[in-house]
């Protein structure tokens, strides 16, 4: 017999069908979720340490249950393989969509969402075998989280420096910055040539379909572009910030070091804006 959540998943909107619908019904459902999970705490704190890549698994803070249930169409498979060029879905050899992770809070705590071009290869140990969809994806957040948690590649290294001056009375502090950041992919897929491209209707399907799904359920993230292919899918967002690549080659140019540091500034601006135009609204309605 089925629970009355199973029944509600049962009937859930079909997400290609009608986006918005899918998007309300993925908000109440997410009070049903934070009732089954009311002893977990998001963004529990992690101790961080050279053994970090060794820590028990289950202790890897999980994105917002309704993030995780927007991501998990990426995962039954996406409806799009077979159709996108150079997408493979080959768990066992760590080909699936990955490189999201953040948002372990409140959807309003989050103030920034990064969007970076796609996933490199996968490294040679990195695989995601895992029985259902829910595992796989909890294996790619895993996985993210230890590569950013120990600064395994140059781009892993940069990203963590720029939330710690996005944020920096959460300096070094990885897991609250988590709380307050999503970190995602124009194209949640690889692509044959790592420093290559793909066309861009290639990418703004997969971006239409899932980051911008993900960032219309976050209404106080300030959107920041990272690099010329991310920077594609500028249109489907209002005001984005732009700034250089995170990964090499691009990382390493002078302009896309200084188009960082003037991300970071932008989003400080506006942050302080969007702060007074607040505290405005708070002494109106203390007034009347």
């Amino acid at each position: 017999m089925k629970s009355e959540h199973q029944k509600t998943r049962h009937t859930t909107i079909n997400p290609a069908q009608n986006p918005i619908k899918f998007l309300e019904d993925t908000l109440l459902e997410n009070r049903i979720i934070e009732k089954l999970q009311e002893k977990t705490i998001p963004g529990a704190a992690i101790q961080q340490s050279s053994a970090a890549t060794v820590a028990p698994k289950t202790l890897v803070p999980l994105p917002n249950p309704t993030i995780r249930k927007l991501i998990l169409t990426a995962f039954q498979p996406c409806k799009h393989f077979g159709t996108c060029v150079e997408a493979n879905y080959q768990p066992g050899s760590g080909h699936v969509p990955r490189g999201f992770l953040g948002a372990t809070a409140n959807l309003e705590d989050v103030e920034a969402v990064i969007v970076l071009a796609e996933p490199g290869h996968p490294h040679p140990t990195e695989t995601h075998d895992a029985e259902t969809p829910e595992q796989v994806m909890k294996s790619a957040v895993d996985y993210a989280y230890n590569c950013y948690s120990t600064g395994k590649d140059l781009m892993h290294r940069n990203v963590k420096g720029f939330l710690d001056r996005l944020f920096p009375k959460l300096a070094s502090d990885f897991d609250r910055q988590l709380e307050k950041v999503w970190i995602t992919e124009s194209r949640l897929c690889s692509i044959d040539d790592e420093i290559g491209n793909i066309g861009k209707r290639e990418r703004l399907r997969c971006t239409e379909y899932h980051a911008l799904r993900q960032i219309l359920c976050f209404p106080n993230a300030q959107v920041i572009l990272a690099g010329k292919k991310a920077q594609q899918s500028a249109l489907l967002f209002s005001k984005p910030i732009l700034c250089g690549a995170f990964s090499p080659p691009g990382c390493n140019h002078k302009a896309s070091r200084a188009s960082r540091e003037e991300a970071i500034r932008q989003f400080h601006l506006r942050g302080a804006f969007v702060s007074q135009q607040f505290r405005e609204k708070v002494d109106v309605v203390a007034r009347g």
